[in-house]
């Protein structure tokens, strides 16, 4: 069921956030908002305004039919001063300190839902090209791809997940204010402090919940790998990024027999949320079945492709000894082609596991490129990357130091 998961999220750009496995130590995600796409999100004209009789106070971010704009982009520096270096948006102190020296002192925030936009929650999050429309192709291909696995319910997973603590993300912020001056958020895998999840979760997501740091959460240049460094609140909105959002996912975390560390690199990731300052930290202001805040991104197609291979190179039916079953070509006039090596592989039919999934995701291939590719990254004028588009809730935490790893 779990390798089934990991081979959904990857045809479906999903960006999960699950347990770290040790850092690689050869961190280049690169300056500041990466590969950023931004523009006017509302270029038409609007005919009928009407009148806004009760204005009110708007304390749901998520579900509304106008996307909220990115930041533009020339407000990340691509160059800073000496001893630092353009990084989350901002200009970081270049090397970056180390886990060991890292200062944790709070306010902080858990991160207790990742929610998959559905028709209760609304779309879901940002127009990355311009074009006034909400991009999210997660959200299409998880309604496409998802008959194909039976009973998986991946927000059911992601769930459980969180309870159980195999996933646990915490954000710092430094210098947090509500005068809308900037500051810095610093994201880290944790765990639960207590090392007893059933009994604390309870705690958790009321806002009690005290966690350790996953040392992995560090690159070896530029401290925390996950920063947005140009955060702020303006009335109870708080927005950061564009920024690169260097992620790692060991998902042999989940099930012994998922032997899979995956690297991701997800592009003008944005944050944005409705949130209060509670007596615990940094809580969302949810609505219903939506939570407060907003997770978006782009995921280039070659880094999922990546993944799949993966996940398919331990399987022997295939005949392919570790080479990979996916190969990428880039046509100047069809663009992004996916393609498996062969039409079909007859050794997997009944294998276990991910083995024999394998002609489902060949037969799929041609739904990634249709469905997923929503995004032109590099200008060419074809789509090469995948929106990416979840709800976060958040409530309040303490980080008690590193985890003893």
């Amino acid at each position: 069921m779990l390798r089934k998961l990991c081979m959904l999220a990857a045809l479906s750009m999903s960006v999960s956030f699950v347990a770290c496995g040790d850092d690689s130590g050869s961190d280049t995600p690169g300056p500041g908002p990466g590969n950023d796409v931004t523009g006017d999100t509302d270029p038409g004209t609007d005919t009928d305004p009407g009148t806004d009789t009760d204005p009110g106070t708007d304390t749901d971010t998520g579900g509304d039919t106008t996307p909220p704009p990115p930041p533009p982009e020339d407000d990340c520096p691509t160059t800073c001063g000496s001893g630092e270096a353009p990084y989350g948006c901002g200009c970081v102190p270049f090397p970056g300190p180390s886990a060991s020296e890292w200062d944790f002192e709070g306010p902080y925030s858990f991160v207790n839902r990742i929610v998959l936009p559905t028709d209760a929650t609304g779309e879901c999050c940002f127009d990355f090209d311009a074009d006034g429309m909400i991009d999210n192709s997660l959200g299409i291909l998880l309604s496409t791809l998802g008959g194909l696995l039976g009973d998986l319910d991946l927000q059911d997973t992601l769930d459980e997940a969180i309870e159980e603590d195999s996933f646990a993300l915490v954000l710092q912020y430094l210098g947090f204010n509500t005068s809308g001056d900037r500051f810095r958020i610093a994201g880290f895998i944790a765990n639960d402090a207590s090392g007893d999840a059933a009994a604390s979760w309870n705690a958790r997501n009321a806002g009690n919940g005290s966690f350790v740091v996953s040392a992995a959460s560090f690159s070896e240049q530029y401290g925390p790998m996950v920063q947005f460094n140009n955060a702020k609140i303006e009335g109870s909105t708080m927005t950061a990024g564009p920024a690169t959002f260097p992620l790692e996912i060991d998902a042999s975390g989940f099930s012994e027999d998922l032997n899979l560390v995956i690297n991701l690199q997800i592009q003008n990731a944005l944050l944005r949320a409705a949130v209060s300052q509670t007596a615990t930290g940094i809580a969302t202001t949810n609505s219903g079945a939506t939570p407060g805040g907003r997770l978006g991104g782009v995921v280039p197609i070659d880094q999922v492709v990546a993944i799949v291979n993966s996940l398919a190179a331990d399987c022997e039916c295939t005949g392919l000894n570790g080479a990979d079953l996916i190969g990428i070509e880039v046509d100047p006039v069809d663009g992004v082609i996916l393609e498996c090596v062969q039409p079909s592989f007859p050794g997997c039919a009944g294998a276990d596991g991910i083995c024999g999934f394998i002609e489902t995701v060949c037969g799929a291939i041609g739904l990634v490129v249709d469905l997923a590719l929503d995004i032109d990254t590099s200008g060419d004028g074809n789509p090469d990357s995948a929106s990416v588009g979840l709800f976060l809730s958040m409530t309040g935490a303490t980080i008690d130091g590193l985890a003893t790893e």
